[in-house]
């Protein structure tokens, strides 16, 4: 396995012990290049503060995960949102009826060129699977 490209939602698993974490450590360590969306971390953000306001963990464990995240961040490549993203997204809302979140990701990850795309999204897990541009595995 060479590049893989994360869905948000797969990488939240790398911060927050979730079924799904042991997988994801194992595709992390064997991975040479990780790519993620231009939105990744807007929807992190907003997951961890939605899991924060939950109380499903102190506020000093969401800071130290904002402060590993953005760590993280710096040896992910990020697939910039552009023209190309806009118009794969809006084909794939047009012809699968996707969320918008999930369009852009989905667009991303063809763009990236990856060989694999790990989500943990159900929805988007198949309607990447009926795209068939590389690998994909949910966790």
């Amino acid at each position: 396995m060479t590049r893989v490209f994360i869905d948000t939602s797969a990488l939240f698993k790398r911060y927050v012990l979730e079924d799904g974490t042991d997988s994801l450590t194992e595709i992390l360590s064997e991975a040479d290049e990780i790519a993620v969306s231009a939105i990744t971390r807007i929807e992190f953000h907003s997951a961890l503060k939605r899991r924060l306001t939950e109380n499903s963990f102190s506020i000093e464990s969401y800071q130290h995960i904002i402060r590993e995240f953005h760590s993280d961040m710096n040896y992910f490549e990020t697939i910039p949102f552009d023209l190309s993203i806009e118009t794969i997204a809006i084909d794939l809302i047009q012809r699968l009826g996707m969320k918008s979140l999930d369009s852009i990701q989905l667009a991303s990850a063809k763009i990236s060129n990856c060989e694999m795309m790990v989500v943990s999204d159900r929805q988007l897990f198949a309607r990447a699977e009926s795209e068939n541009f590389c690998k994909f595995r949910f966790i």
